[in-house]
């Protein structure tokens, strides 16, 4: 299981911009008027969190293993995160993306590969 650390945010909050578009191979976040879309564009399921970035750095979350139970954006498509549903959102304030996908392992378990994150400012 991934824990999030206080470490761990603080550096990734030390070498990450912010940014209203955000583009990699994999995905594009996009902040629009009442949310940040999430586009996928790779051939598998990303499964995502989306927390304030202030409030990052007092929580601890593990990243979703379990398919049945995480958000996620099918391969090709997009969805929506509203500001209302990001854990801590303050209007005007950055947004923390974490992104992965999922591995199943020979137990029928999953594992989170893959693990990334951008700064998304509305």
């Amino acid at each position: 299981m991934i824990r999030v650390s206080l470490i761990f945010v603080s550096v990734l909050l030390m070498t990450c911009s912010d940014a209203t578009i955000f583009e990699t191979e994999s995905v594009t976040m996009r902040s629009v008027k009442n949310g940040i879309s999430v586009e996928n564009k790779t051939l598998d399921i990303v499964y995502f969190q989306a927390i304030e970035r202030e409030t990052s750095a007092l929580v601890d979350w593990a990243a979703c293993a379990d398919p049945q139970e995480c958000e996620g954006v099918l391969p090709g498509n997009r969805r929506m995160i509203l500001f209302d549903d990001i854990l801590g959102y303050k209007a005007g304030k950055a947004v923390i993306v974490y992104w992965w996908n999922l591995e199943k392992q020979n137990d029928e378990t999953h594992r989170v590969v893959n693990f990334q994150s951008a700064v998304v400012k509305p």
